[in-house]
């Protein structure tokens, strides 16, 4: 699988037995296909589930990260239909912070696989670094994944019993001064969203979150739902409010955006 035509399609060959070529003579259809014709997709990680095969890729913004699509077919010449972004939750607009670069099976398990991404530094490319997530092929064949800032393989363990809506929130201050919103667990294995106002604002695999700084006199209703692997989700806890009426003086640098939007380059923090 390979980028061509200024990248504007990907192709696919297949290898002679030695891998060290394509096979020969070429045939198109039959040995080497052209797919995703101008779509201008790029780092393709295949795998083969249930008898169909699936393709991640990325779209084509030099180092910086974009939006992952995933595409299906009966053959792995194709034709290949694409099938949406696989990516759920905050930070899916930028695959985590990644670009696909391949799908590892998980031994013994047959519908679960570890999506593999680079997490390129455009600025510093040895400093560049990688994502691991896991994921698990859902009854509707429908690749999803979600972000975890840890996981071990017990993940893969869970049920498909409903989970409970998170309980007992409240806000309080660290050793630092800063406010967090913490919860009680409502079980294993399972990722935090926070929701701020109605609007998801980042996730957490603890039962803790660190709220960003607001500007003074406005009011801010929380509340937190979880979500496993397997995609079962629970009702949304009981709202708490909170209301950040302490009048300070905030540099530009301690706040957190409402909305950013991402161009050519990487979006820093505190830069000029």
């Amino acid at each position: 699988f390979y980028s061509a035509e200024d990248n504007g399609t990907m192709y696919i060959s297949q290898l002679n037995e030695s891998f060290t070529n394509v096979v020969t003579p070429s045939v198109e259809g039959k040995t080497w296909s052209r797919n995703l014709v101008k779509n201008f997709r790029e780092a393709p990680a295949p795998f083969k589930y249930n008898g169909k095969y699936y393709l991640i890729t990325s779209g084509t913004t030099g180092w910086s990260p974009n939006p992952a699509q995933y595409h299906v077919a009966d053959h792995i010449l194709g034709p290949w239909t694409s099938a949406g972004d696989p990516c759920v939750g905050p930070g899916k607009e930028t695959t985590f912070r990644s670009q696909s670069t391949f799908i590892l099976p998980v031994k013994g398990k047959k519908d679960c696989f570890v999506y593999m991404g680079d997490r390129w530094n455009g600025a510093k490319l040895e400093e560049s670094k990688y994502i691991w997530l896991p994921f698990r092929m859902n009854a509707d064949n429908q690749v999803n994944f979600y972000f975890f800032d840890e996981w071990d393989f017990n993940i893969f363990n869970v049920g498909t019993q409903e989970i409970k809506a998170p309980s007992g929130l409240k806000i309080s201050e660290n050793k630092y001064g800063f406010k967090v919103l913490s919860w009680d667990k409502a079980g294993s294995n399972l990722i935090y969203y926070i929701m701020e106002n109605g609007k998801c604002i980042g996730s957490s695999m603890s039962n803790e979150f660190p709220l960003p700084k607001r500007l003074p006199g406005r009011s801010f209703s929380y509340t937190v739902y979880a979500r496993n692997i397997n995609g079962i989700v629970s009702p949304l806890s009981v709202a708490h409010v909170s209301t950040y009426e302490k009048s300070e003086v905030y540099k530009l640098g301690q706040i957190e955006p409402d909305f950013w939007k991402q161009d050519w380059g990487n979006i820093q923090y505190n830069v000029n």
